[in-house]
């Protein structure tokens, strides 16, 4: 596979068939984070990791078991239809290494939001009223999308698919409110009266909004901040993980503080947080840097924090 490596993948990293595999791993991430300047290989944290094998929470398991849900596609979907092209959360910025040792990565990002509730997960379905009414369970007053029933309805629909739409040539654009609300309207009707059934009278233009919305949100659960945004996270995600905007990463990422009594006692005495990442999400409203850029236009810049993985 080394051998097929092109452009800046050539020659990654030096094969070496002595080292263990977590060792393995831990190289070949830490060794593209490097080369590529992005996070992107955050976006292979899925699957039920093998037992057998130790590793840090950064680092992807690439014998981990993708098949989450029985007929699913797993969350790296939305890499295969090339969304996560269209998203750049970090703005252009390039991934900042502060400190890397094994099993403990420090990087600079921002902690944006804390979620406050989760609805259930994208594949138990029919429950698009029960996403809305967590949508709307945020005081509409202080929503950061406005106050009225037709802006919060919009955002609504539109977080479904990402902001964007595949469409049956297969190419990515941006949502149109006259062109593709009919689309959504057609998609929840389907998915609300065919439960258990996928393909019956699915219209070709509600497709395309179906094949939008499992590449946002498959193995993934809806859920609200604490500053009243929505948006999709890992299924392993739950009330007080935080959300994080990294330097270098296209999309937003989950991390839960480790609890000081599941530390060594080497990091315990350090009395700094330390964080698990849980995998990547979908936070509508800050896929195009706007978390970094909102400091810059306040004239104040962002206040950048050092945040430590293990």
């Amino acid at each position: 596979m080394l051998a097929l490596a092109t452009g800046k993948y050539a020659a990654l990293i030096e094969p070496d068939y002595t080292l263990p595999i977590e060792v393995v791993y831990e190289n070949a991430a830490m060794a593209f984070i490097n080369r590529t300047g992005t996070l992107d290989i955050f976006s292979h944290l899925y699957g039920i990791r093998n037992r057998n094998i130790t590793l840090p929470s950064y680092i992807p398991d690439w014998t981990a078991n993708t098949l989450l849900v029985k007929n699913a596609f797993d969350p790296r979907y939305w890499w295969f239809k090339g969304l996560q092209t269209e998203f750049q959360a970090s703005g252009n910025s390039t991934a900042k290494i502060i400190s890397s040792q094994p099993g403990m990565l420090t990087l600079s990002g921002v902690f944006f939001d804390t979620i406050l509730r989760i609805s259930k997960p994208v594949y138990d379905t029919s429950k698009i009223q029960e996403w809305k009414e967590c949508a709307q369970s945020y005081d509409a007053l202080n929503s950061p999308y406005g106050s009225s029933y037709s802006a919060q309805e919009r955002v609504f629909w539109r977080c479904l698919s990402g902001d964007m739409i595949i469409c049956r040539d297969s190419q990515l654009r941006p949502l149109i409110d006259d062109l593709d609300f009919p689309k959504y309207k057609q998609w929840a009707a389907w998915y609300s009266s065919h439960p258990d059934d996928k393909t019956h009278a699915l219209t070709a233009s509600a497709l395309e909004f179906f094949d939008t919305h499992d590449a946002v949100g498959t193995c993934r659960s809806f859920a609200v901040t604490e500053k009243g945004y929505i948006g999709f996270v890992p299924l392993g995600a739950k009330p007080g993980d935080r959300i994080a905007v990294l330097l270098g990463g296209k999309v937003p990422y989950i991390l839960r503080r480790v609890e000081d009594n599941k530390l060594s006692d080497d990091l315990r005495k350090t009395a700094q947080p330390y964080y698990e990442i849980l995998g990547d999400g979908y936070i509508h409203g800050i896929m195009k840097g706007e978390v970094l850029e909102e400091g810059n236009e306040r004239g104040r810049g962002v206040s950048l924090e050092d945040i430590t993985l293990i």
